[in-house]
């Protein structure tokens, strides 16, 4: 039996499988396309065709995929449903706070333990100092699948036994992402218009890489080699709309910046880097 399965091999979960590997532990996977699973196989990973085959493989599942919805239509499987309980299912795929609290009564009445987490930034920092991981739940179930996770993030933190906060702090985080975002378009637009070169607003006043980076991509001009794309962070805010007009609570600013996300998809920089707003703010 190994240690843990990584249900999910995209960008990130590729990542996340990979650096579980790098710290030694005994890792399956499965993902719809096998030959993502297969490129594993050979750093040590083992490989199921099935989901099912992959739950029962493993006490602990980390799943990371596109949607909630998705998982609750894998695991509603009825093969996967026979050998789900007392599993613990770590659910780190992007969704909203009424997701995770749905997923949790889900996966109670299907007799697994079940965490919520929130992966604060890109595949990129996954398993260095810089990346921040929330989980939320259950704290007892928390401590113990912490000493095969814990090699994910540097910064792992537990925000409590209520299900939905890890996925809160995570909209609340995704929002100052996006304003601070907003701020440095505009900054890099002064500098344009005054003839002042974005490496050297990368080199002096960029508060830090990621402003650098997004400097550094509209002066090189390599939109088509994304770190995160406008399309990816538009579902991001989707998922802070939605919830803000749930809420009830004020949500003009992220109206005014799904203004700009829109513009940018209309004109087809979707899958384009981040840095490709520049265009529509011009």
């Amino acid at each position: 039996m190994s240690e843990i399965s990584v249900i999910g091999l995209g960008s990130m979960g590729s990542v996340l499988a990979e650096t579980l590997l790098s710290a030694g532990h005994r890792v399956t996977v499965w993902n719809r396309s096998q030959e993502k699973a297969e490129l594993l196989v050979g750093d040590g990973a083992e490989m199921r065709v099935t989901i099912a085959g992959a739950v029962e493989a493993s006490p602990v599942i980390l799943v990371c995929i596109d949607n909630y919805t998705t998982t609750r239509k894998l695991f509603a499987a009825q093969d996967v449903l026979s050998v789900l309980a007392d599993r613990a299912v770590v659910q780190m795929s992007s969704g909203t706070p009424p997701q995770a609290l749905g997923d949790e009564r889900w996966f109670a009445e299907k007799g697994a333990g079940y965490l919520d987490a929130a992966i604060l930034g890109s595949p990129k920092v996954i398993g260095t100092k810089e990346c921040q991981i929330l989980i939320a739940g259950n704290e007892g179930l928390w401590k113990e699948c912490k000493p095969v996770l814990e090699c994910l993030a540097g910064n792992f933190q537990y925000t409590g036994s209520k299900i939905d906060s890890a996925k809160i702090l995570d909209l609340a985080w995704l929002s100052q992402r996006l304003g601070y975002f907003m701020g440095v378009f505009q900054g890099l637009l002064l500098c344009e218009a005054s003839g002042v070169g974005l490496d050297v607003f990368s080199a002096t006043v960029a508060v830090d890489a990621r402003a650098s980076m997004i400097a550094n991509t509209i002066h090189d001009n390599t939109f088509t080699d994304p770190v995160n794309t406008v399309n990816v962070w538009k579902e991001a805010l989707h998922h802070i709309q939605t919830h803000a007009k749930q809420l009830g609570t004020n949500h003009e600013v992220l109206d005014f910046i799904e203004a700009k996300f829109e513009r940018a998809q209309s004109a087809g920089y979707g899958e384009e880097d981040l840095a490709a707003l520049i265009k529509v703010f011009r």
